[in-house]
């Protein structure tokens, strides 16, 4: 039965990094803003990217419209675009 359940276990579940670079942007807008974090989509240089914090994650109650932030690129899950994860936030 172990092979059995391995066989649906999907390869290279641990998400990679896109870039190994932290990149630099400015808070557009929030989809959502709630109980439950914050999402919404950065801007760096021409790029837009999408990103979600949690309510249990340090930063997100100091990170407002137009804070300048430091962030990674990661894949998307089902070959959407890639979003952003935040890691600080400049002062």
């Amino acid at each position: 039965l172990k092979n059995y359940w391995k066989s649906f276990i999907v390869e290279n579940i641990t998400q990679e990094k896109i870039k190994t670079d932290i990149l630099q942007g400015t808070i557009l807008k929030f989809i959502h803003n709630n109980e439950r974090g914050k999402d919404g989509f950065l801007k760096c240089g021409n790029n837009e990217y999408y990103f979600n914090l949690s309510i249990n994650f340090h930063l997100t109650p100091k990170i407002e419209v137009n804070s300048i932030v430091k962030f990674e690129l990661y894949p998307e899950k089902n070959g959407k675009k890639e979003h952003a994860r935040i890691k600080s936030i400049v002062d």
